[in-house]
């Protein structure tokens, strides 16, 4: 019998998250919605809502902080 070579690779969640929110076009949609202060710089809201999500959903974790109490 022929030895069969399986090789295996892994996938992070997180490119998979990334590329279904590019389709959805969820970024552009949400800053329709959510209009800028003309002062603000760097990321858009849609763009920092899609990084947020990102880790919300690849952490399995909506906390912004870790407190353990005793």
């Amino acid at each position: 019998m022929a030895e069969v070579e399986i090789q295996t690779e892994r996938v992070d969640d997180i490119p998979l998250l990334v590329k279904q929110q590019q389709k959805l076009g969820l970024a552009e949609i949400i800053d329709e919605v959510i209009r800028l202060h003309w002062r603000r710089q760097g990321l858009s809201v849609g763009q920092t809502i899609e990084a947020w999500l990102n880790f919300i959903l690849s952490e399995a974790d909506h906390r912004l902080s870790y407190f353990v109490p005793r």
